[in-house]
């Protein structure tokens, strides 16, 4: 690859910020395929899909279509990934290792459906600017990014940047459905080893103890998506849902008010003065004890 070649590239495919508030779409086709990656890989890969989608290779006709997207000789692109986001909620940014990480991922296998093997996603690793990973990717690689004949999942970048378990990545990628709730059945076996487990928890609980409950919790506690799942005999069938916005606020209010009654319950002259202290109101007051102590409570409340 020449130097000039090199510059078109970068200049086609620009440097990616953070952006909290974005969502990225990404082919079914990936999200089950095979393959074994950390925390700090994913992240990588969805940088790379998300500097895709800002580099206008991927147009919304093409995922209305479900179309295969023909790329050319776009493939061959120079990612600029700033170092910081893939660190984003780990507090160090550790250059060695992800250069680490990029060179293990030249030689990482890749399984798609009907068992296409492909070996490697990195193709080029590049060094010559501080603060960014430059590479390009395996052309078979970026076939299946764009690839969306099978379907796409759209999901909150953000969210998936900030899960802590490779298997909340996966299982957000697989149930991120633009309809909810939503009804997915696997072959056991096969969807063990599109997390690339097929090899591990022999025993059905420990699988769902160390995998599907884990990332059932974390989704439940950070997504607007999650899901419930049963095993019967080789066959999982899962079902995602939405998550209740306000179910944690609600639970918060609930103690509240349970905190406003147990107080209601102690003698006044003790703790009258402290009602505004533990977050009542004057009108709350007013309106939720018994009559022939309201002018005694507004009394205490004013002197």
């Amino acid at each position: 690859m020449t130097n000039n070649t090199n510059q078109q590239h970068k200049k086609f495919l620009s440097t990616v910020l953070f952006d909290k508030k974005k969502t990225i779409v990404q082919s079914y086709l990936w999200s089950t395929a095979q393959y074994n990656m950390n925390k700090l890989e994913k992240r990588i890969m969805y940088k790379i899909i998300e500097s895709i989608h800002d580099g206008n290779i991927i147009k919304i006709e093409d995922l209305i279509k479900c179309n295969k997207i023909e790329t050319g000789g776009f493939y061959n692109k120079i990612f600029a990934i700033p170092i910081k986001e893939i660190f984003i909620n780990e507090g160090n940014t550790n250059y060695s290792y992800i250069k680490e990480l990029l060179e293990k991922m030249k030689s990482k296998n890749i399984t798609i459906e009907k068992n296409k093997n492909i070996e490697g996603v990195i193709d080029t690793v590049i060094q010559n600017r501080r603060g960014l990973l430059e590479f390009s990717i395996k052309k078979d690689i970026f076939d299946v990014l764009v690839d969306f004949s099978k379907g796409w999942r759209r999901f909150q970048l953000n969210l998936a940047m900030s899960l802590s378990s490779v298997y909340s990545m996966r299982m957000y990628e697989i149930i991120a459905s633009k309809e909810q709730p939503h009804t997915y059945i696997f072959n056991l076996e096969k969807f063990k080893s599109i997390l690339y487990l097929q090899n591990k928890y022999s025993r059905t609980f420990d699988f769902k103890d160390k995998i599907l409950d884990t990332a059932k919790k974390e989704l439940d506690a950070k997504a607007t998506i999650s899901f419930d799942y049963s095993i019967k005999r080789d066959i999982i069938t899962i079902v995602s849902y939405r998550v209740e916005k306000n179910k944690q606020n609600t639970l918060s209010n609930q103690e509240r008010s349970e905190k406003k009654m147990r107080s209601f319950n102690r003698p006044p002259q003790k703790t009258l003065y402290k009602l505004n202290d533990i977050g009542f109101y004057n009108k709350e007051i007013v309106l939720n004890i018994p009559i022939d102590n309201v002018k005694k409570i507004y009394i205490n409340l004013t002197t």
